[in-house]
């Protein structure tokens, strides 16, 4: 179970800011007429396609490390 810390709309998807114990994740989802919306602080499960996920590491602090995607 996830509880919502955070919600962002990014024009035809929601990313939703989730966290799972201490992890915190990121989800993005098709924005869709007519589809409630999860509110913050709100419990969540999420079905997740493994092909679909993106691993990032973290460093020390716990957030994702810098990466230059240019080369």
């Amino acid at each position: 179970m996830a509880t919502i810390a955070n919600r962002e709309f990014l024009d035809a998807s929601i990313r939703y800011g989730a966290r799972i114990g201490t992890t915190a994740v990121a989800v993005d989802t098709p924005l869709q007429s007519g589809r409630e919306l999860s509110e913050v602080g709100s419990q969540a499960v999420f079905k997740l396609a493994p092909r679909s996920l993106l691993w990032l590491k973290a460093d020390a602090g716990g957030h994702p490390e810098s990466r230059d995607w240019s080369a």
